[in-house]
């Protein structure tokens, strides 16, 4: 049995065969779901008049499958190597380790990440999974910043690259990292800065290597409007609970406008100490309900200008 094939019923024709992409899902089991709805999704949106096979596979070193696709729809990562799509796409994960290399799961990532660039296979990579390319191609580290990056921030976007074609300027991206990688580090690299900002460091860079096209995003242009106020959420339930001993940062510009005076006092009650338990002073999924997705569109034209530039070369195959 080969690695799980989503095919949903609205594919419309447009090239000979299907686009085959690849999808590797670094997630922990409670985080995967959401990561997986996110990414396919956004594949489906961008891939417009054209089919799009998304075969899936689960990284992260989690436990041998019992056969070769598990209840979920997840391949062995090891089935991968076996086969080459069209393109890959890597999730990030939340990180354990100061440094990269101390993860439990560096070998395996390393290990991908070198089949990627052996194999010359167009990949775009998220999070935690761009700083491990750039430590791995580049020997750039990730520095840890003073506090986490998170929120919906203003954006600029260079339309003379490829990626950056038609996607408007300015728009908003979403962030959520305790680590970064300067700009200036990543143009030295040779890397082309596609989406960026001052604010949040840059979003989506791109580079030719070897003939393919490596996307790094440093954002989540995969993200809903939901999505980083349930990690908050889940960060303070954490921090409520003992799990961690600081409080965490509040996610910029994250809700509604109606809602973001009352996420504030919450906020403020919790660095005041005046929750006891829970998160039972904010309706988090009234909220959640109500938070935009201003990004949605620009993050389907990225995919689709993505998509397309394999397309072509597919096509030329």
């Amino acid at each position: 049995m080969g690695p799980a094939l989503l095919s949903p019923d609205d594919h419309r024709p447009g090239r000979s065969r299907d686009l085959e992409v690849a999808f590797v899902n670094n997630m922990a089991d409670g985080a995967r779901g959401g990561s997986d709805r996110q990414f396919v999704a956004l594949l489906l949106a961008a891939s417009g008049p054209a089919t799009l096979a998304v075969h899936r596979y689960r990284g992260g070193l989690s436990a041998p499958l019992p056969g070769s696709v598990d209840e979920a729809g997840y391949a062995p990562l090891t089935a991968l190597f076996e086969h080459r799509p069209d393109a890959v796409v890597v999730t990030g994960c939340e990180p354990s380790t100061e440094r990269l290399v101390d993860e439990v799961f560096w070998p395996e990532l390393l290990h991908l990440l070198d089949w990627i660039a052996d194999r010359k296979v167009p990949a775009f990579l998220s999070c935690l999974s761009a700083h491990a390319a750039l430590l791995a191609y580049e020997g750039i580290e990730r520095r840890r910043l003073p506090a986490k990056c998170t929120g919906v921030f203003r954006q600029c976007i260079d339309q003379t690259q490829r990626l950056g074609h038609d996607l408007g300027d300015p728009l908003v991206m979403p962030h959520s990292r305790c680590n970064d990688v300067p700009l200036s580090e990543v143009t030295r690299a040779g890397y082309a800065p596609i989406v960026y900002s001052e604010a949040s460091g840059w979003t989506v860079v791109s580079k030719e290597r070897s003939g393919s096209m490596l996307v790094l995003a440093q954002g989540h242009p995969e993200y809903e409007g939901a999505t980083l106020l349930r990690e908050y959420r889940r960060d303070v339930r954490r921090f409520l609970g003992g799990s961690r001993s600081d409080p965490p940062s509040l996610p910029v510009d994250c809700v509604a406008p109606s809602d973001a005076e009352a996420l504030q006092r919450f906020h403020k009650r919790l660095l005041t100490g005046e929750h006891s338990s829970g998160a039972s002073h904010l309706s988090f999924e009234a909220v959640a309900a109500r938070a935009p997705c201003a990004w949605a569109a620009t993050s389907a034209g990225l995919f689709a200008n993505w998509l397309e530039s394999i397309g072509q070369r597919v096509a030329t195959l």
